[in-house]
C-alpha cells in the first residue's frame, strides 16, 4: 500500500466514525497514533477534496458564529464501500522512517546522534500519549502504535549499545 492510500484510508476511517470538519481531521493526525502517517493540514484538505470529487463524502456548511464557517464532511455509502478495497491493499506500507536512517548507517554515515534523538522522541511521544489520551489508550490503533513504537525504541537502544561498543 502506498503512503497516499494509507493516509486516505486513515482519513476515510475517521470520517466513518465521526463527521468532522477539516481542521478536526488535521488535528487528529497531529496526535498519537495517527501522527506516524505524517499527514499535514494541507494534505488533509487535498484528500477531502479528492473524496468529494469521488463522491465518498458530502460537505455541509455550518455557521461558525464568532468563528469562521466550517465545512463538515460526512461519509457517503460510496465512501463506506471504498474502505474495504483500500484496506485490502494493505501490506506493503513501510514500517517507519527509521529505514532511511539504517540506509544511511549502511552507507557509512554515523547516525548515532540521529538514533539517540529518534529514541528520545519516541519515548517522549509514548509518555505524552499515556498521560493525555486516556479515552483512546486501549483502542486497537493505539495499542498497535504503542507496540510498534516500543519495538522501535528497543531496536534503537540495542543498536546504540552495540554501536557504542565498536
Amino acid at each position: 500500500m502506498s503512503l497516499t492510500k494509507a493516509r486516505e484510508l486513515a482519513v476515510l476511517s475517521l470520517l466513518n466514525t465521526h463527521s468532522l470538519h477539516g481542521y478536526q481531521v488535521a488535528a487528529a493526525f497531529e496526535k498519537w497514533p495517527l501522527h506516524s502517517l505524517g499527514l499535514k493540514r494541507a494534505a488533509v484538505y487535498s484528500i477531502l477534496a479528492r473524496f468529494s470529487e469521488r463522491g465518498w463524502i458530502t460537505v455541509e456548511e455550518q455557521a461558525g458564529g464568532q468563528f469562521p464557517d466550517r465545512r463538515v464532511s460526512h461519509i457517503t455509502d460510496q465512501g463506506r464501500a471504498a474502505i474495504h478495497p483500500l484496506a485490502a491493499e494493505a501490506g506493503g506500507l513501510s514500517l517507519s522512517p527509521l529505514m532511511a536512517l539504517m540506509l544511511l548507517h549502511d552507507s557509512g554515515v554515523d547516525v548515532t546522534e540521529m538514533f539517540e534523538a529518534q529514541c528520545a522522541m519516541r519515548r517522549r511521544i509514548v509518555a505524552e500519549h499515556h498521560e493525555t489520551d486516556k479515552d483512546h489508550v486501549n483502542s486497537a490503533s493505539s495499542q498497535l502504535a504503542y507496540a510498534t513504537t516500543m519495538a522501535e525504541i528497543d531496536f534503537l537502544s540495542r543498536f546504540l549499545e552495540g554501536h557504542s561498543q565498536e
